[in-house]
């Protein structure tokens, strides 16, 4: 990860992926419930296979167990 954000007390957090690939490079997420015991958030990155550059996109949820 690089220029990653997150300030203590925070809750919201975001960055790039350490990647020089030209494309969406970025996550992000906010933690939520009433003890900020979950996530929310997204994400983009390119990425090269077989001698081309593509792109992933994604999203996550999840919850802390006890």
């Amino acid at each position: 990860f690089t220029q990653t954000v997150y300030s203590p007390g925070g809750t919201t957090y975001s960055g790039r992926f350490d990647t020089n690939l030209s494309g969406d490079n970025f996550f992000l997420g906010r933690f939520t419930g009433p003890s900020a015991q979950e996530t929310i958030g997204a994400w983009a990155v390119p990425f090269t296979f077989q001698n081309g550059t593509h792109q992933a996109i994604g999203a996550w949820i999840a919850k802390r167990g006890q």
